[in-house]
C-alpha cells in the first residue's frame, strides 16, 4: 500500500503522520481506490480551512469547519470564487470526512447535521440550474473490433495493450487493476495482479484474479473479486 498517496488521509488535521502497524492493517479494509477519494476529500478540506486556520488545526473537525467546506465547494450561482462541486460528489466528500474521523478515534460533529442537508439541498437546486455537461461515450464494440483490427499483428507490446482492453471491457476492470506504475520494486499483494493470481488451468480461457476491484456486481457462486475474460482468448498471457 503506496501510503505516501494518502498522506493526507493519515494525518491528523494538518499534522503529518505516520500509520502504526495497527493502523495500516486497518486501511486495508478498504478499497484502494476508495481511500484515495477519501484522501481527495481531506485535501480539499484542508484547502477551505486555510484562511480559517492559518496555523493549521487537528481532529475533529467544527460543525462550523464543516459548513465553510460546503459553502467553498459547492456550487453558488451568486459566489464566484466557489468551485462548483456537483451536490453528489459533495455528499461523498462529506462520506470521506467521516471516514477520516473514524480512523483517527475523533468524534465527527453530528450536532448540525440538519443545517448541513440544507446546505446540500442549495447545492443541488445550483447543479439543476447549470447546463449538464455531454456524457462521455461509453467503450462499444465497434472500438475493440477496431483495436483488435490494428494491434493484433502489431508488436508484442501492441498485442498487450489489445489484451488489456479486451479483459478490462469484459471484465469491467480499470487499466491501473491490471498495469504497474514500474517496471521493478515491491509490490502490494492485496492490490496488485500477480502471477499466483493468473489461472490458464482451463485451456480455453484465461481466468485473472483482481484485489480491491471497484467495479461489477458479483454472482452468486463468485468472489466480489473475480473477474472472467472472454473464453476465445486463450492462454496467450501479458508481456
Amino acid at each position: 500500500m503506496e501510503l505516501g498517496k494518502i498522506a493526507d488521509f493519515t494525518a491528523n488535521g494538518t499534522n503529518p503522520l505516520n500509520p502504526t502497524k495497527k493502523q495500516e492493517f486497518y486501511l486495508k479494509g478498504y478499497a484502494w481506490n476508495t481511500l484515495k477519494s477519501y484522501n481527495t476529500a481531506v485535501k480539499k478540506l484542508k484547502k477551505s480551512l486555510a484562511q480559517k486556520h492559518p496555523e493549521g488545526f487537528e481532529l475533529p473537525l467544527t460543525d462550523d469547519d464543516i459548513e465553510t467546506f460546503c459553502c467553498w465547494a459547492g456550487r453558488d450561482d451568486d459566489n464566484l470564487e466557489g468551485h462548483e462541486v456537483a451536490s453528489t460528489t459533495l455528499v461523498k466528500y462529506l462520506s470521506g470526512l467521516k471516514a477520516w474521523h473514524l480512523y483517527h478515534k475523533k468524534p465527527y460533529p453530528r450536532q448540525w447535521e440538519d443545517r448541513i442537508d440544507i446546505f446540500l439541498k442549495a447545492s443541488a437546486k445550483a447543479d439543476a440550474a447549470t447546463p449538464k455537461k455531454e456524457k462521455k461515450e461509453a467503450v462499444h464494440l465497434r472500438h475493440l473490433f477496431f483495436l483488435a483490427e490494428q494491434l493484433i499483428e502489431g508488436t508484442a507490446e501492441e498485442r498487450a495493450v489489445l489484451d488489456l482492453a479486451l479483459v478490462a471491457f469484459w471484465g469491467m476492470a480499470r487499466l491501473a487493476e491490471l498495469t504497474y506504475e514500474s517496471k521493478e520494486g515491491p509490490l502490494d499483494k492485496s492490490m496488485k495482479l500477480l502471477t499466483s493470481n493468473v489461472s490458464t488451468a482451463d485451456p480455453n480461457q484465461t481466468v485473472l484474479t483482481l484485489r480491491s476491484a471497484k467495479t461489477r456486481t458479483p454472482k452468486p457462486d463468485a468472489s466480489s473479486e473475480d473477474f472472467y475474460p472472454v473464453q476465445d482468448m486463450g492462454t496467450r498471457g501479458f508481456s
